[in-house]
């Protein structure tokens, strides 16, 4: 293995898992997470439920609200949309 090269899962894991984490080890409910960050609850549980991808704005708020550079929520995102991609190309492959 080369030293750019990195290792890659298949297993595509949505940002939101770890939102959900974040939210339990703060002792915090949806709700109490909304107005925290100023975003709706169904928002919130969206993200949470993976239908819902963690946009800039989304991280700017998570950032306010649980001191994490929104940096680290966009690279979430960016990893997962990229196993995704990475896994369809595989399927696709002939």
């Amino acid at each position: 293995m080369s030293v750019n090269q990195e290792i890659w899962s298949d297993l595509a894991i949505h940002p939101g898992e770890t939102l959900a984490d974040f939210i339990d080890e703060h002792d915090l409910n949806h709700s109490q997470l909304a107005a925290k960050t100023g975003w709706s609850q169904r928002i919130i549980r969206d993200v949470v439920a993976g239908s819902q991808d963690i946009t800039s704005e989304i991280a700017e708020a998570l950032d306010r609200a649980f001191g994490l550079k929104a940096q680290f929520w966009l690279n979430l995102q960016k990893r997962y949309d990229q196993t995704l991609a990475r896994n369809a190309a595989k399927s696709n492959a002939p």
